[in-house]
């Protein structure tokens, strides 16, 4: 009875065990899933509003590190499913999270500056979250998070050397690895790799005084070869070279992770540094079809953000100049309209008067006709453009 007690124990034991890596498994899926649709969205346009608007979130979150995201979502899914057998400890997963928040915030410190006097909590991780999005720069609202009371608390330099000793005691935790150990390893590694070398050496030289010896006796004596005569060592040597040589899968898997680490490092690097040169040609192109509102926004001081202002005050400059050519032109037209009035008004004036004298003459009252001619006279001498009137015209008048 108890030894069947014991069995169906075990099988329920097992049952659980493979119900939880089963488990694990599918999270692990799941989650490979989520980091492919994250990087189509951080390098793709076609995942639709919901894509734009995850990758819009992870670099307000993330910054810089948003690049990287996708590669450890993908990560974190593959080890889920491999060590999908042993339990995950909520410390590790605290000590991952300090070393990210930790390095985030050194980013983001370098990128934004140690200097918040006068600026408040929420103004500063709103700036955080725009300058992630807008611009995919700095250690986004997590590495903001703990950064602005540090540096409030610390100052830049403090706040460098509390992070910095924080991602590397999250380092040693996780990895397990002692400084100490370590040094003795790489003391011993170095000692031991000496001392074999010292031992080559030494062996090289007896096995020269030998085969020196051996070459002398077969000379002097009957000439037959004897044991470990130059031709035995050489062959000697010949079969060891035609062994082949195992060489452990660790290191061949490790060379390519660290590849695959570089190229990515890279690809991110040269997107980073191209990315000013990118936004200058979009301005430009945009400028191009007729948008003049363009502006590039940066709060960078090297050689793109001189570049970058100067574009601007051309933009600004072109127009200004635009709309003083329109207001131009708009004032030539007015005042062109003005000039043709003045010049209508009096031909009128004159066909008006000219039809009253002759109505006065028909009617049999000159005295019409006389005062209508004068007074058209008088309104030719005042419109005629001259600025002074002589004596003898003003008589005449």
């Amino acid at each position: 009875m108890a030894k069947g007690k014991n069995n169906g124990k075990k099988n329920k034991n097992a049952n659980l065990k493979a119900a939880y890596q089963t488990k694990r498994e599918i999270w692990g899926v799941v989650i490979i899933a989520l980091g492919l649709f994250l990087g189509a969205s951080l390098y793709s346009d076609a995942v639709g509003i919901f894509g734009r608007a995850i990758s819009g979130f992870v670099f307000g979150m993330f910054g810089i590190a948003g690049y990287a995201m996708p590669v450890a979502v993908v990560a974190a899914g593959v080890l889920c499913i491999v060590f999908s057998e042993n339990e995950v400890r909520t410390a590790t997963i605290l000590l991952a999270l300090m070393a990210a928040v930790s390095l985030l915030s050194i980013v983001h410190i370098a990128r934004r500056g140690g200097s918040v006097e006068g600026i408040k909590t929420f103004a500063y991780y709103k700036d955080a979250y725009e300058l992630g999005l807008t611009y995919r720069e700095g250690g986004g609202v997590l590495g903001a998070l703990i950064t602005y009371p540090m540096l409030l608390l610390m100052g830049e330099a403090g706040s460098y050397i509390l992070f910095g000793a924080c991602l590397m005691v999250a380092f040693l935790l996780l990895t397990k690895l002692s400084l100490k150990a370590a040094g003795q390893r790489i003391g011993s590694s170095i000692r031991t790799g000496v001392e074999t070398a010292n031992e080559r050496i030494s062996e090289r030289r007896q096995q020269q005084q030998m085969l020196y010896t051996e070459d002398i006796t077969e000379d002097v004596l009957s000439g037959k070869p004897l044991k470990g005569s130059q031709a035995d060592m050489e062959k000697t040597r010949t079969n060891k070279k035609k062994q082949p040589q195992k060489r452990p899968v660790r290191r061949e898997v490790g060379g390519l992770v660290c590849l695959l680490l570089c190229l990515w490092t890279a690809w991110t690097l040269s997107r980073y540094l191209s990315k000013p040169v990118h936004e200058m040609d979009e301005a430009m192109g945009r400028v191009e079809k007729g948008e003049y509102d363009v502006s590039i926004q940066t709060d960078a001081s090297d050689e793109f953000a001189r570049l970058a202002a100067s574009f601007n005050r051309m933009t600004a400059e072109y127009r200004q100049n635009l709309a003083r050519s329109v207001q131009w032109q708009k004032e030539l037209n007015e005042t062109q309209l003005r000039m043709m009035q003045a010049q209508l008004n009096p031909h009128f004036l004159y066909n008006t008067l000219d039809s009253i004298k002759w109505m006065g003459i028909t009617n049999g009252v000159p005295q019409i006709g006389d005062i209508t001619t004068d007074l058209a006279e008088l309104l030719r001498a005042g419109i005629s453009g001259d600025k002074l009137i002589t004596l003898e015209e003003e008589l005449e008048l």
